[in-house]
């Protein structure tokens, strides 16, 4: 018996001890809890987003409670916040982007148009099912809308890819690429009814998302007929106003370096992301979820333009990116000027002032040096009369 007791008594101080060890790791964690990344259905498996943290720079539009994202995205984004402290990416100029696309498809890169395009709107198609899942948006529509350029065929073949997975797809297309891999996008679509438009839909009822597949890089502003029309009634709340968007690569309207425009003029605010290839100068601007996706670039260019992607894991064709570093406003920099910026100042201060005229205080007189030579007997009289 007294054995029997000395062990209970034993395996009884072990548990006690075991739960107080684990009440002040639970209490010294840096990982946040569960209740911070907003409330989570466990009969579903998703979450409310509309409360959710992934970091200091993400925040949601009140039109996520509809259409609140999957948990494995807001866990996903969270990781990476905790497990990359320093975001070390690089982010893309215009210029940069536009080398590693040509570069991409040279000849030692072996990339045709179609075959990024296909890798890119498959991705894109990914991200998709990742954060709104048909199963989430039900008998919704996704509503694509597509340029004439590149980052409309990334739309095109996203759309192809959503009609397989289930959803319910619609394509807006107004200015139409006269040549191919486009012209075979349509057919594709076409042949699996699914509806190519040349204009938006005439209600909102029933949209469950809106993809931005227009511009890209090759936006310019001001936008012109249809476009300005369209990007009015994405802001509208009387139009689609309140439809979760995401936008492909660079949302419509901002700039590949600056980001949105301040001139008051309309843009697309999304709520996703998916930056393609690698993450845009603009993107460190964008403050909702952000997703990487378009997994092609060889491990040589990353080297070569030291981009320090995030790693994708499996056969993903996407990953989550973590919060971007901090923006020095333009306004900010200009208030404290650098000390080349004085010394420049200063240079061209003393410049100006060795450029003006020299003025002879022994005469009196508003006689400039520079004059003495051209009026020789003005000069010895005006020098006889001084005491």
């Amino acid at each position: 018996m007294l054995a029997k007791a000395f062990v209970f008594l034993v395996q009884a101080s072990c548990l006690v001890a075991y739960g107080y060890s684990f009440q002040i790791n639970m209490r010294l964690s840096p990982f946040p809890s569960r209740s911070s990344i907003g409330s989570f259905n466990r009969a579903s498996g998703h979450c409310n987003c509309a409360a959710a943290t992934l970091g200091p720079s993400a925040s949601f539009r009140n039109r996520h409670l509809s259409y609140p994202l999957r948990m494995s995205a807001v866990m996903e984004g969270e990781k990476n916040a905790v497990t990359t402290p320093v975001n070390n990416i690089k982010y893309l100029t215009k210029e940069e982007a536009n080398q590693i696309d040509a570069e991409l498809m040279s000849d030692d890169g072996g990339f045709s148009l179609s075959t990024l395009m296909e890798l890119a709107g498959k991705s894109v198609a990914d991200v998709i099912y990742d954060a709104y899942p048909p199963e989430r948006i039900g008998k919704d529509k996704i509503v694509i809308v597509c340029g004439k350029g590149n980052n409309g065929g990334d739309g095109l073949v996203a759309a192809r890819h959503l009609h397989y997975y289930g959803y319910d797809v619609e394509v807006v297309y107004p200015e139409r690429a006269p040549r191919e891999p486009f012209i075979g996008y349509v057919k594709q679509l076409k042949n699996l009814d699914v509806r190519v438009n040349m204009g938006m839909p005439g209600t909102a009822n029933r949209l469950g998302l809106i993809v931005d597949a227009i511009f890209g890089f090759s936006y310019e502003a001001p936008l012109k007929a249809p476009w300005d029309l369209i990007l009015k009634q994405l802001n509208s709340p009387d139009y689609f106003g309140g439809i979760p968007i995401l936008s492909v690569d660079i949302p419509t309207g901002w700039d590949v370096e600056k980001g949105p425009p301040k001139d008051g003029s309309y843009f697309v605010s999304p709520d996703i992301l998916v930056s393609l290839s690698a993450p845009k100068l603009c993107s460190t601007r964008f403050d909702g979820v952000h997703y990487l996706a378009g997994r092609f670039i060889p491990s040589r260019m990353q080297y070569k333009y030291k981009l320090n992607l995030p790693k994708y894991e499996g056969a993903k064709s996407f990953t989550m990116m973590p919060p971007p570093p901090p923006v020095v406003e333009e306004e900010e920099q200009a208030q404290e000027p650098s000390a080349t910026g004085a010394q420049a100042a200063a240079a061209q201060s003393s410049a100006a002032e060795a450029a003006k005229p020299l003025v002879n205080p022994l005469l009196g007189l508003n006689a400039m040096v520079s004059s003495l030579p051209d009026q020789p007997a003005a000069a010895a009289a005006a020098a006889a009369a001084v005491p």
